[in-house]
């Protein structure tokens, strides 16, 4: 089941660039991540393959937001759902890209495919 999380950090968004996964630090199991700034600092949304996807890469998550700033860590806001039902737009996997200031070309993982994304 996929995994869908929303994180409030209230640190500025120019330290996004800390916990922000690009080019070769795409976590396996990340679908989706999306940012941007708020009154409070910055949001991120992801999608996850599964739960247990996310609680691998939780703790390193954890200590990049600690090395931003252990306040802003320890005020984070992790929000999660439980997504039994996600649709994935057309194209979406044949071009994975990093958007932003730096985007650069993400490489897909060769073990994506849209059957592995379903329900």
């Amino acid at each position: 089941m996929s995994y869908a999380i929303v994180e409030d950090i209230p640190a500025s968004w120019e330290h996004h660039a800390a916990v922000a996964p690009t080019g070769d630090r795409i976590p396996r199991g990340l679908l989706l991540h999306v940012a941007g700034p708020t009154d409070e600092g910055f949001r991120i949304i992801e999608i996850w393959r599964s739960e247990a996807d996310w609680q691998r890469f939780a703790l390193k998550f954890k200590d990049a937001v600690d090395s931003i700033d252990p306040v802003a860590g320890r005020r984070t806001v992790v929000r999660d759902l439980r997504a039994p039902y996600l649709v994935v737009g057309e194209g979406w996997l044949d071009e994975a890209r990093t958007f932003g200031p730096a985007a650069q070309q993400a490489p897909a993982h060769p073990d994506a495919s849209a059957a592995e994304i379903g329900p």
